[in-house]
């Protein structure tokens, strides 16, 4: 009598989770909603609802804010977000505004301009702020494939890069 108990209520718990399964949301339409929420706060909210929703929310984000370069790798921010159009990369501390970091503190921006080179083929806007930019790295993002599309860069309290580093930037940029 056990055995049948067990049985019925198995195939109970599966019909149920086959009827949420049909009631769930399909990407697309999880995709059409998510370009509703303007908030980035509200974006990385709905991102941690499941898998599903943080695939979406991965495949729907138009920009993206790294507050802290040193928090994720520049593969995972490609990985997770595919088809971006702005990226705002902030580097070292406020501290460093004010010499209360030593010199050679980090906050390098090459690593980072290296993998979006080879992710991002439409960027349109980049912010750099605090952050160790060399005349090559300019070079090297003259020459990815987002050079043509890009509109706006802005090099905010950046150093390293002199104004021979920026001739190859304008004259690839719309």
């Amino acid at each position: 009598m056990n055995h049948t108990r067990e049985g019925a209520n198995k195939r109970q718990s599966q019909e149920v989770l086959h009827r949420e399964q049909q009631r769930a949301l399909s990407d697309e339409n999880l995709s059409r909603i998510f370009l509703l929420i303007e908030s980035p706060q509200d974006r990385a909210a709905v991102s941690l609802v499941c898998r599903q929703w943080r695939k979406v929310d991965g495949n729907t984000r138009k920009y993206v804010t790294i507050a802290n370069m040193y928090a994720v790798a520049p593969a995972a921010l490609t990985k997770r977000f595919k088809s971006l159009d702005g990226i705002k990369l902030k580097g070292k501390p406020r501290a460093a505004e004010y010499n209360l970091l030593l010199p050679d503190w980090g906050g390098h921006a090459g690593p980072w301009l290296e993998e979006f080179g080879a992710a991002y083929d439409r960027l349109r806007t980049l912010q750099l702020r605090r952050v160790e930019v060399r005349d090559a790295d300019l070079h090297l993002l003259s020459l990815a494939p987002f050079s043509a599309t890009l509109q706006v860069m802005h090099l905010h309290k950046c150093s390293g890069f002199t104004t021979r580093g920026l001739l190859p930037i304008s004259r690839s940029c719309r």
